[in-house]
């Protein structure tokens, strides 16, 4: 948690107005952990556009609450209260910001402004993170922001890097089969949780997560442009590494914990082999196996070659099999997308 809170206050008015300023911090039973803090008062000048005040005991007051040892997921609230008087109207002299921490590390405030992409085949973006105790990643959560086009057609490949003075060095993850985007339509900002096969056990250290694409479509990765943390982006369409050219917080999380902890999580799960399919090898027939699938939701299932196209795309379907008989002989991967959940798995072709 951060020592100093920042926010910003204006004077909208066209005279000077005297002010005052506070905040509290609440836990996750809404219990006031702290005292209260005030600012005092101080004259605000008249509103100036573009402007501003520029008061420390208002805009950046040191946060007097130290957060104890935590044992599970849980949140903070901070609640800032700015005050004049007289006031026209004091139900909009309150902000509050929520603090979470969970098993995820975040530079991010949890909302996009913009997005980031590449438009260059085989390219790498990379997002920098240290761990400071030794911990297992298990997952790694990304947002796609829905914006200019539809991406969920383009494939890419999860990367986990180590650190090389600065920037991603070897790679010691890469997804064995080709993912997807996938908007969670649980709400806006909702991130996708993609479930590492093989989880990583890492060292205090630095590390660095992110996708090569298997495209040259921009996959539209949100940024939040509230925390700049640029220096921590990377990446890498020629060979060579280099930081992002633009300000913000790229929107990518590494998960940890244990196995129970993932499950039980709310948002979308990109979890292993919840579904089978047989005959593997097949020839004109695939058919489809899961408890889980839930034949009320909108199910799709995507066919990807190794090059990482579909080239068959079945939705809304209540077949038990998908009709493969059109596609050429080889390997592939089938991908099954259920309401929340998505998997992948490997099967041959043959004639």
């Amino acid at each position: 948690m951060k020592t100093l809170y920042n926010t910003t206050i204006r004077n909208n008015h066209t005279v000077v107005k005297n002010g005052s300023s506070s905040y509290a911090i609440y836990d996750a039973a809404g219990t006031q952990v702290n005292t209260t803090y005030n600012g005092g008062n101080t004259n605000l000048d008249p509103f100036i556009p573009n402007s501003y005040v520029n008061y420390p005991p208002f805009t950046n007051p040191t946060l007097n609450y130290t957060i104890p040892a935590l044992s599970s997921s849980t949140a903070y609230t901070i609640e800032c209260i700015a005050n004049s008087t007289p006031d026209f109207n004091r139900n909009n002299d309150t902000i509050q910001h929520v603090q979470k921490f969970s098993n995820y590390y975040s530079y991010d405030d949890g909302t996009a402004e913009s997005a980031f992409g590449l438009s260059t085949l085989n390219s790498f973006l990379a997002e920098k993170f240290t761990s400071t105790v030794l911990d297992t990643l298990r997952a790694i959560d990304i947002y796609f922001n829905p914006i200019l086009t539809d991406v969920t057609q383009y494939t890419f490949l999860l990367k986990v890097w180590t650190d090389n003075s600065g920037s991603p060095g070897t790679v010691i993850y890469t997804s064995d089969t080709v993912q997807l985007p996938y908007y969670n339509k649980t709400g806006y900002n909702q991130f996708s949780r993609y479930i590492l096969k093989s989880p990583l056990i890492l060292s205090p250290s630095t590390f660095y997560i992110g996708f090569q694409q298997k495209t040259n479509q921009f996959l539209n990765i949100g940024v939040d442009k509230n925390i700049n943390t640029q220096n921590k982006i990377f990446y890498n369409v020629t060979g060579t590494w280099n930081n992002s050219p633009y300000t913000g917080s790229l929107m990518m999380h590494p998960v940890f914990g244990s196995v129970g902890d993932l499950l039980s999580v709310k948002d979308n799960a990109v979890k292993l082999n919840y579904f089978t399919v047989y005959p593997n090898p097949a020839n004109d027939k695939l058919y489809i196996r899961s408890n889980l699938i839930n034949p009320s939701q909108n199910i799709t299932y995507n066919v990807i070659d190794l090059f990482g196209r579909i080239v068959l795309k079945n939705t809304n379907t209540n077949s038990e099999y998908i009709d493969i008989s059109n596609i050429s002989e080889g390997v592939y991967f089938i991908q099954v997308i259920d309401g929340q959940n998505i998997s992948t798995i490997k099967f041959i072709k043959v004639n």
